[in-house]
């Protein structure tokens, strides 16, 4: 029963129907609420429906049952973020970094993304650098350290 509910989740979330995946994911995080992956996707799914407080407690969930996830910690950052939680988002932004052991080039560019709009110029400048050192060609943290340096530029 459970690897239906698995592969009819997986199957809907790959074709983006995630208004179909919701529920089966649901029902699949009570059958097996010890298991990651449903507390995952349905974080997923809630990000993608814009649905950021409920993304940021699937995602709560999901790491009280794997806290070392450096990308589930990512994903909370993400979720709190876009409910203008900076606070609580640079902190989720900093595990997401030290469990990955500072390998992850999108925490740190998210890092610096939230550093940034909290006013942290130069914070978020070294997390932007540290993304294109893991990551030369992420075009988004190029964009994001190009346009760090230009408001510090302006306001010395």
């Amino acid at each position: 029963m459970k690897s239906h509910y698995q592969r009819l989740g997986r199957l809907l979330y790959g074709l983006k129907r995630y208004a179909e995946a919701q529920p089966v994911f649901s029902r699949l995080a009570i059958l097996v609420p010890e298991q990651v992956d449903p507390h995952t996707k349905l974080g997923l799914i809630a990000l993608e429906l814009g649905q950021h407080q409920s993304a940021a407690a699937h995602f709560r969930r999901a790491l009280q049952i794997t806290p070392d996830d450096a990308a589930l910690h990512r994903y909370l950052g993400v979720a709190l973020i876009n409910q203008e939680k900076l606070e609580e988002a640079v902190e989720a932004f900093q595990l997401a970094v030290v469990k990955s052991r500072g390998r992850d080039a999108v925490a740190h560019n998210n890092l610096g993304s939230a550093l940034a709009r909290q006013g942290d110029l130069d914070g978020a400048v070294g997390h932007f650098e540290k993304a294109l050192q893991i990551n030369p060609n992420y075009s988004e943290a190029r964009r994001n350290l190009a346009k760090a340096q230009q408001i510090l530029k302006h306001s010395n």
